[in-house]
């Protein structure tokens, strides 16, 4: 039987706890891999809940005083705050938040890439094993520390809309791209800059 979307995603989800293991039990208590990156962008998701973004405070965090816009020192992070930011509004610890969007990185990549190779190939089957191969590349598991590499789960569902509106020329699938590019900026400023390229070369 082929493998349905929603299944699709239930197993990614089970493959990034078998992965991480025993992460799960221990959210609000221990870091992923080491104490560098995830400690700072575990406090740089918190800062978006202390400030406005795009204001001067917001720039202006509290570290490496005087210098200013000290944020801009580093990956903002401002698009994994839209999963991250509503926890602790909900009461959850920063470091119980951060690991939240850290495994969900997981899923999100590998249904992006599964929905872009059934578009492209009609075949849930090898949507599937797409999704396990983008999902969970050596490339992402290499850099477990740096959050913002693991968020380039934008990037497949742009393509998606791109690939879309060429058979079905609707402006929701432009949106799904423009969207899906303005995330993937907002999760990492690198990967914006090579996806770019990218679409330029797809157009």
């Amino acid at each position: 039987a082929q493998v349905n979307s929603q299944f699709a995603f239930l197993t990614y989800c089970g493959v990034t706890l078998a992965l991480t293991f025993p992460l799960i039990f221990n959210l609000g208590s221990v870091l992923p891999n080491d104490a560098g990156d995830p400690a700072l962008n575990t406090w740089i998701l918190w800062w978006h809940t202390q400030a406005v973004p795009f204001t001067s405070a917001w720039w202006n965090a509290p570290a490496f005083y005087p210098a200013p816009g000290v944020l801009s020192f580093s990956e903002n992070l401002l698009g994994l705050s839209l999963i991250s930011t509503p926890l602790h509004w909900l009461g959850v610890e920063p470091q119980a938040a951060y690991n939240v969007v850290f495994l969900l990185t997981f899923p999100l990549c590998a249904i992006g890439a599964y929905l872009l190779t059934f578009e492209l190939t009609e075949s849930r089957d090898a949507a599937f094993i797409a999704g396990l191969l983008f999902g969970f590349a050596p490339y992402r598991i290499a850099h477990l520390p740096q959050i913002q590499s693991l968020a380039s789960f934008p990037m497949p569902f742009a393509l998606l809309g791109l690939h879309r509106y060429l058979r079905d020329p609707r402006p929701k699938w432009l949106a799904l791209f423009a969207g899906g590019w303005f995330l993937q900026g907002l999760c990492n400023g690198y990967y914006l800059l090579f996806f770019s390229v990218f679409v330029g070369i797809w157009i």
